[in-house]
């Protein structure tokens, strides 16, 4: 009943890719299973029958032998007709099918001993560009690593996981320290969606950097007229009757289409409104007129790559670098101790620093949800002792920051919460540095006294404290 089933599988193995001396580990291990499926492999990996050395021979015994003389013919020449006609004429000469496969094997073992120093140079030489897409070439370093797998040799994928990350492209520098920080391990799949998803978000900012580009808001001291090309940007809207003109710089003209009242967002969490704006879609960048916002007392300064709007006294439009005045603008970071939990079963510390005075108050928490009751504390704390109100809270965008709860309490106590861009700590860098500080002092503390980690809690306060006389000291 099996037997059509076994021959219409014969049917359907493909033959085996004619060898012409390169690949022969793949050649070698199709050519296997070819002849497995026509019964024919056992004369290469097995010993011929020997007919006793007298009396009667059996039939069975004769027809085995005879049956594997046909076999060792068909089997030779089934691996003939699967050489290049180059290797042919060199491997005819070979009397049984095992002689000819144990010299092809012993031949071209040498090439797969070569082969998988080739691998490794390989996969340790592949370094990631920009001139392709990023998981792309994370699937062909992928084979790369199966390459080495199928050559023996094991690759563990904790290594293939941190080696990927080593290898991402310049560009791709704040990225990978990301990944260098997280605190929990990943898998394969995990880092390859990590990246798929990023490599989108990079594709939509350069097409939203595009599209910014071209409508960006520039200060103008010499229009006459604020100029918006972005209809969707009007609070109100009067259509134009027709026939008004725009005169350009470039003694162009463009059609107004219309004209109303613009309210633009400034980084101070302030807005301004500006009226009788006209809306002229041919023109490539909005333009804010200085001359009218000064006509307006409004005061106009360029500092740096800043500009700064004021009006009597009070700051519109400026990006704050260091505060001058105590809770001025607060710092803060959490950080995970989840591998090490402290004596009382505390998992992170969150911690608040003054940017004018740099002192700094640390609070171990057991759970991340915790950031916005510790952040009362510290804000009832501190503007109770210096009669003073927090003006600005910066931090990174972690999920205790930015939950719709800590947006509201911020919002609700007049609180500008300013967030980092993703993956670059380095604009949360006071938090940042003090982190560093904060854990190196607490592991000497701990490695030389021969406290047991768990400990890490209590040494971390101790040493705040510390760091916080100096910085009294330095202000003093």
């Amino acid at each position: 009943m099996d037997q059509p089933a076994v021959v219409g599988v014969k049917n359907h193995i493909e033959k085996p890719f004619v060898f012409k001396g390169v690949d022969f580990k793949r050649w070698q291990q199709k050519m296997l299973f070819y002849l497995t499926t026509l019964n024919l492999a056992q004369v290469i990996t097995s010993e011929a029958p020997e007919l006793p050395a007298e009396g009667d021979i059996p039939d069975a015994t004769m027809k085995a032998v005879d049956a594997w003389e046909h076999n060792k013919f068909m089997c030779k020449n089934y691996i003939l007709y699967a050489l290049d006609d180059s290797l042919y004429d060199v491997y005819s000469t070979f009397k049984t099918a095992k002689e000819l496969w144990d010299s092809l094997d012993k031949k071209y073992k040498s090439e797969v001993a070569s082969a998988k120093k080739f691998v490794v140079g390989k996969f340790l030489n592949c370094k990631m560009n920009d001139a392709k897409s990023v998981v792309k070439q994370v699937e062909e370093l992928q084979i790369t690593g199966h390459e080495l797998v199928a050559e023996g040799m094991g690759l563990n994928e904790t290594f293939l996981v941190a080696s990927i990350i080593e290898k991402l492209p310049p560009s791709w520098k704040d990225f990978k320290i990301y990944l260098k920080h997280l605190s929990e391990e990943m898998n394969l799949e995990q880092l390859i969606l990590k990246l798929r998803v990023e490599e989108e978000n990079q594709k939509n900012e350069k097409s939203d950097w595009s599209s910014m580009e071209a409508k960006a808001n520039v200060i103008e001291g010499s229009a006459s007229r604020h100029v918006c090309a972005e209809g969707s940007m009007f609070a109100t809207y009067v259509q134009g009757s027709g026939g008004e003109n725009c005169y350009m710089g470039n003694s162009s003209t463009a059609a107004v289409e219309g004209k109303g009242k613009v309210i633009l967002k400034l980084t101070s969490g302030k807005e301004l409104a500006l009226t009788n704006v006209f809306h002229v879609p041919e023109i490539r960048k909005n333009l804010v007129s200085g001359s009218l916002l000064i006509n307006k007392v409004f005061k106009l300064v360029f500092e740096s790559d800043k500009f700064v709007l004021t009006k009597g006294g009070m700051h519109f439009y400026k990006s704050v670098e260091k505060s001058n005045e105590m809770l001025g603008l607060i710092h803060s970071d959490l950080c995970d101790f989840q591998s090490t939990p402290s004596r009382y079963g505390k998992n992170y510390y969150i911690t608040f620093i003054d940017d004018c005075s740099k002192f700094c108050y640390v609070y171990l928490i057991t759970s991340k949800d915790e950031a916005l009751s510790m952040f009362k504390i510290y804000k009832a704390k501190v503007e109770n002792q210096l009669d003073k109100k927090i003006k600005i809270l910066r931090s990174d965008r972690g999920g205790e920051y930015i939950s719709n709860e800590f947006s509201e309490f911020c919002s609700t106590h007049g609180i500008i919460h300013q967030t980092t861009t993703p993956y670059t700590p380095i604009q949360n860098r006071v938090a940042e540095r003090k982190n560093i500080t904060l854990k190196e002092m607490m592991n000497s503390m701990l490695n030389s006294s021969g406290a047991p980690q768990s400990l890490w809690g209590e040494a971390l306060l101790y040493v705040n404290s510390i760091l916080n006389k100096n910085s009294l000291k330095r202000n003093d």
